[in-house]
């Protein structure tokens, strides 16, 4: 048994950016999609990405998409700079 779009997110912290590789189970996947959250515009993003780390603390919103144009639920990702 497997969940439909559910994200399997891995990434790693560099000293100013993440890189992370996104896979899933989504039938008939058109693309993956980042959003900077909480109100930013959704966007593609390739399976193997970087994002950049600018500021103290980082929130993102990824989901797959299909080829309906239906996107799947959104895994959040939030990165943290220690004091």
């Amino acid at each position: 048994e497997w969940t439909p779009n559910v994200l399997d997110v891995r990434v790693t912290i560099e000293t100013n950016r993440l890189r992370g590789e996104i896979a899933s189970s989504t039938p008939n996947l058109a693309e993956y999609q980042v959003r900077e959250e909480p109100d930013g515009t959704w966007r593609p993003l390739d399976p193997h990405f970087t994002l950049p780390l600018r500021r103290e603390r980082h929130e993102w919103g990824l989901r797959a998409v299909n080829l309906a144009g239906v996107g799947g639920p959104v895994h959040r990702l939030v990165v943290r700079r220690k004091p």
